[in-house]
């Protein structure tokens, strides 16, 4: 414009976002991008074999070529997904996983099924086979060609398979993924690993049960197998399992303890109590006499066993059973999370395979004797921590026994005044201890060696000390022995072991009483044998007139 003042413009500094904005665009889907495309352009070039085969087909109406209008048929331009390919994987897996059932709910319906079973045999395996199934009924269903197009990137090396069937290896790809990593094991807790940690005022006063969100301490081991200790916690998540047992069955058969433990499988009125395992306390003077039908190369802890927990289980003490062994069968499940097993760092087990990441390796019960019952001085002085021994692995036992398992002890805390936790005279001072070890040492040397000193006085005394007042009744004389304080103690910290049999039906009472009467020859009457009999005595007895009917019949 003519007379108009110049203006000065300043030329900005061109910034990152100019080009790349930090909202992004909504990616449009193929419709979208159709609708934005002007109609003489929607044709591609493989559409004019189409278009050719038109022209040769007309009736001759048509004499410009451009009259042709074509509309873009449906499925013509495919959908263009907004997602990445990895999302809609995540996305089809979310939803394949949503439709799995629960794997606690596959755990008790194993156990429901399995009650009705003799024996029972490689459990982690058949729960690996019940989650393997219950992915595929979700699969099998769907086309092998939907089934490749949602899953089938996911499989290693190939991503392709033929329309026929849906490959093996298919869920061992789909456990890989995060969706079903929980499904086909588990993430442990904290307190699965540290045997000493838990919570302090754990148990409720009021209701005696264990706290809501309180971590127990370990009240009960199982002698058991570190492969069914892996797969039954890590692996599967089925924890301890009342399983049938033929072997246990037999042995309450034969009548071979004062209090029977009663269970019979295969027997449906009594539920809960067709099968079950066995417990025994943390104390080694227990521990060291239980007898397992089973291969058991490691311990495990249980946190919070007994009532506290509201398991259901029978229990009887040391002078009741045969083994001569404090112990109870449940027959509830444990969950994984109440599980401890009892694993150390062994430094030359590590050196031998070579493993850099020093893998723990599992107590026995023979790691444990030497500390809780040293039979010399040298184990004594070990197990109190005042020397090292030569063997680097026995050393990072006693370690971790010291530091790691309080709740171990040789006996229960009623004989803490008697002997201490290695199973040595309480009223002894270390020294003391010491001396007496070294005097039975040189006793029992004298005995192999010329057989000079034939009675071993000092080795019978330790073992009465150790023997916490026992009585073997199975095999005693008949002499009127009183029965001792280990003879009829039960853990306090079990709560009631009757709960269970109290609580339960009347159905299942009276099988119970019915079992018991079976195996001792007794006649104990059942509830419905009571009943039957008070219904049938009941029209003999006169009734009792109520006041109102004698003054009806006196006055009218």
């Amino acid at each position: 414009m003519v007379g108009a003042k110049p203006v000065l413009v300043r030329k900005q500094q061109a910034r990152l976002s100019d080009f790349y904005p930090v909202t992004l665009p909504e990616v449009q889907t193929a419709t979208q991008q159709m609708q934005n495309i002007p109609a003489t352009t929607q044709t591609k070039a493989s559409s004019w074999h189409q278009h050719n085969e038109d022209l040769e087909n007309n009736d001759g109406n048509i004499t410009n070529v451009n009259q042709i209008y074509y509309e873009p048929r449906e499925g013509y331009f495919p959908e263009v997904s907004p997602l990445s390919a990895e999302q809609q994987l995540n996305m089809h897996l979310d939803e394949l996983r949503a439709k799995t059932e629960n794997p606690e709910d596959i755990v008790q319906q194993f156990i429901e099924d399995m009650r009705n079973e003799k024996n029972v045999h490689n459990v982690p395996r058949k729960l690996r086979e019940r989650t393997e199934n219950e992915l595929l009924r979700n699969l099998r269903p769907l086309p092998v060609s939907e089934v490749n197009e949602k899953f089938g990137r996911i499989r290693f090396p190939s991503k392709e398979f033929a329309n026929e069937n849906i490959p093996e290896n298919m869920v061992d790809s789909l456990r890989r993924t995060k969706q079903f990593r929980d499904y086909f094991g588990r993430q442990t807790t904290l307190p699965e690993h540290f045997p000493s940690y838990h919570t302090e005022d754990w148990l409720d006063p009021e209701t005696g049960l264990v706290r809501e969100g309180a971590i127990a301490p370990v009240t009960a081991v199982r002698r058991a197998n570190s492969r069914d200790i892996m797969g039954g916690m890590a692996q599967t998540g089925g924890g301890l399992i009342p399983l049938p047992n033929s072997s246990n069955e037999s042995f309450e058969n034969r009548n071979s303890g004062r209090r029977p433990m009663l269970m019979q499988s295969q027997n449906p009125p009594l539920e809960h109590f067709q099968s079950g395992y066995f417990l025994t306390t943390p104390y080694v003077a227990d521990l060291d006499r239980s007898v397992t039908v089973h291969d058991t190369d490691a311990l495990i802890g249980v946190r919070g066993f007994g009532a506290p927990s509201g398991d259901v289980f029978q229990a009887r003490p040391a002078g009741e059973a045969k083994e001569g062994a404090t112990e109870a069968v449940v027959h509830s499940r444990i969950a994984p999370e109440r599980l401890v097993p009892l694993r150390y760092n062994d430094s030359y087990q590590n050196l031998i395979r070579g493993d850099e990441n020093s893998k723990p390796s599992f107590l026995t019960l023979n790691d444990i004797r030497n500390f809780f019952r040293p039979k010399t001085s040298q184990d004594f002085r070990q197990a109190i921590g005042r020397e090292k021994d030569d063997t680097i692995s026995r050393n990072q036992k006693f370690d971790y026994i010291r530091d790691h398992l309080p709740f171990m002890q040789f006996a229960p805390p009623e004989f803490n005044e008697m002997v201490d936790r290695h199973g040595m005279p309480a009223a002894l001072t270390d020294d003391e201890k010491n001396r007496f070890l070294e005097a039975m040492e040189e006793e029992d040397n004298n005995y192999h060696r010329d057989m000079t000193n034939k009675k071993r006085k000092l080795g019978n005394k330790l073992a009465l000390i150790r023997n916490l007042g026992a009585t073997d009744w199975w095999d005693r004389p008949d002499k009127g022995d009183v029965l001792t304080l280990r003879d009829l103690t039960l853990p306090s910290i079990w709560g009631d072991p009757m709960a269970a049999l109290a609580n339960a039906p009347p159905h299942t009472k009276d099988a119970l009483i019915e079992l018991f009467n079976h195996r001792f020859n007794t006649n104990y009457p059942t509830n419905k044998k009571l009943k039957e009999m008070e219904e049938s005595i009941m029209p003999t007895i006169p009734k009792k007139k109520t006041q109102f009917e004698e003054l009806n019949e006196l006055f009218g």
